[in-house]
């Protein structure tokens, strides 16, 4: 098996057809395996001499594609903490191809961090065989996910029937009432503008960062491409909330949402994950995924879960011991922080 680097523009647009079609054969591909997901993140949010794709072919035979950026002398894959499922794009000789992207990594002396890797794929298990022998290795579960599996319903109505009483009427049924509309609406810079504007007001709440901007180009370019789609509900001609949809393999990954402050008693963030989830099953996709965190508002909606990790390779002892003292510490410092109201609102308000 042969191995190269694509760092450049020109060379990774030429390898839009291959890499496509062996996502598209991935039986766990999601919207970040995507020549175009990769593409136009790098494009937009990355250095250019960052990028750090690996090939892997014999002969004319291409076998998969490493997405990778360089940063501070580390490799991850392409979307930083915006990338909810990290993986190679691979479908044959998959352990042999990971293995030579690995070793090809090694070879230059550069620290690993595949970040969010499923636990419900294969790549998580065979990275972790590769690596466990060495001594600077570690592997952290980072975040659980959340999905609905659509195919254990029969139709939409068998699925809402299973929701909560509470959830039916006092939320969805009750928020139906206030005649808010639902649609998708083509992405323009009218709508851009509304969604920065609603982030804004909603991030005033949670008291994070207010910026969504580093979205814009991946909302508008991956819409273009067909492969994203963005929900808005309105109260006449008032922009009240948006959800942004990725689209892949007839399946739906809720990426984005946020609301208006002031409609929340309307419940326009459950309306809108509703109507989703609703025209999901219409569209008979095999799973809506919520991607990201085991919220609460989520568990609402009767998801299933799977955890994703991070695997980690360090150059230095150092980094090594910093990292491992830190994911020791971490859940039991939040424990304790949890087990007080002021200390978890306190939390909630300046977490990153």
């Amino acid at each position: 098996m042969d191995y190269k680097i694509i760092n450049d523009a020109e060379s990774l647009l030429a390898e839009r057809d291959e890499w496509t079609k062996i996502c598209d054969s991935m039986s766990d591909s999601t919207p970040f395996q995507t020549w175009e997901w990769n593409y136009i993140w790098w494009k937009n949010n990355e250095s250019p001499e960052s990028l750090f794709v690996i090939k892997a072919f014999e002969g004319k035979k291409v076998y998969g594609y490493a997405p990778l950026v360089v940063k501070n002398n580390t490799v991850e894959f392409i979307g930083g903490r915006d990338m909810d499922y990290g993986a190679f794009v691979v479908v044959h000789k998959t352990i042999p191809v990971i293995e030579g992207f690995i070793n090809f990594v090694l070879e230059r002396k550069i620290a690993i961090a595949f970040q969010e890797m499923p636990s419900s794929t294969s790549q998580l298990h065979i990275v972790q065989k590769i690596l466990e022998e060495k001594k600077k290795y570690l592997v952290h579960k980072t975040t659980r996910v959340a999905y609905i599996d659509r195919k254990r319903y029969e139709n939409f109505d068998s699925y809402f029937k299973m929701l909560s009483q509470s959830m039916r009427n006092k939320t969805i049924k009750e928020g139906l009432k206030k005649n808010l509309t639902i649609s998708q609406e083509k992405v323009t810079d009218e709508l851009m503008k509304e969604i920065e504007e609603i982030y804004i007001n909603r991030q005033e709440i949670r008291g994070g960062a207010p910026d969504i901007t580093w979205s814009f180009k991946i909302i508008e370019q991956m819409n273009a491409e067909g492969l994203l789609d963005v929900y808005f509900i309105r109260n006449e001609e008032e922009a009240v909330g948006f959800l942004v949809c990725m689209k892949h393999k007839n399946s739906k990954y809720i990426w984005l949402v946020a609301f208006k402050n002031q409609y929340r008693n309307s419940f326009p963030g459950q309306l809108l994950f509703y109507q989703t989830i609703k025209d999901g099953f219409e569209q008979e996709c095999p799973k809506i995924d919520f991607m990201r965190g085991d919220y609460d508002f989520k568990m609402r909606w009767e998801c299933l879960l799977s955890t994703n990790y991070t695997v980690y390779l360090f150059n230095s002892n150092v980094k090594y011991l910093k990292h491992k003292i830190v994911f020791y510490l971490r859940p039991r410092l939040k424990k304790i922080v949890y087990s007080y109201p002021l200390l978890e609102r306190i939390y909630k308000k300046h977490a990153k």
